[in-house]
């Protein structure tokens, strides 16, 4: 229900254009998914044919995974700010006291959860770095991962605003280019002319090299229908 409401609210917000579209991923098939995990909806685009998102695999074609929890306990950190914006002495002296280590299996699970999502889309993307959005009942944090480590921002309440941070991160997000967004832009998609060569190309590697435990036979995955190419 958090999943529907969340939706609707960004949708009647009109802080995304009308070429960016906020979907429920949790229908969608994990099918050959690299860890058969993904993220309980996300902001998919135009320009990555979110039209097709039926028929490929979410991570393939997401720009922006959001996780939302109910419960605010099932935060992967420590709060490290109270409500009057201030830091909270210390709450920040060690980092793993912001990582919730000697907390319950729950928030290590979500931080693991947060790790999963943008390490599948950068590979299957060519993405240098992810933008991706932790939400715990009326909290959420913004977080920039790339292939090095993580930028987690304080978590913030998106409904009792101002300041809008979680609205305007939307916006922004949907306007910038490209590159901005983490996308490699020397990389194209493939031909049609182009795909059948290089599924052949991966067939016949694999018929010269295929015996059990090789990992030639991972190249399967390159030629997948529900990746792109």
């Amino acid at each position: 229900m958090i999943v529907e409401l969340f939706i609707r609210a960004v949708e009647e917000s009109g802080y995304c254009p009308s070429n960016y579209v906020l979907k429920d991923t949790t229908t969608q098939c994990a099918h050959d998914a690299l860890t058969k995990a993904i993220p309980i909806c996300g902001l998919f685009s135009e320009k990555m044919g979110y039209q097709r998102v039926a028929n490929s695999h979410p991570m393939s074609i997401i720009d922006i995974p959001v996780e939302i929890k109910p419960q605010k306990y099932r935060d992967a950190f420590v709060p490290t700010i109270n409500k009057k914006r201030k830091v909270m002495e210390g709450k920040v002296e060690m980092a793993n006291e912001f990582l919730c280590t000697g907390m319950t299996g729950v928030n290590i699970k979500r931080r693991g959860q947060q790790i999963d999502y943008p390490s599948q889309i950068m590979p299957l993307q060519h993405r240098s770095h992810v933008f991706s959005i932790s939400a715990a009942s009326h909290y959420a944090r913004l977080i920039r991962r790339d292939r090095a480590d993580a930028v987690v921002h304080e978590s913030f309440s998106y409904v009792d605003g101002p300041p809008n941070w979680l609205g305007e991160f939307l916006f922004r997000c949907s306007h910038a280019t490209l590159e901005q967004c983490g996308f490699d832009t020397n990389v194209e998609k493939a031909t049609r002319s182009n795909i059948p060569l290089l599924e052949n190309a991966a067939d016949e590697y694999m018929n010269r090299f295929k015996h059990p435990g090789n990992p030639a036979t991972r190249l399967q995955r390159t030629v997948e229908r529900t990746y792109p190419a």
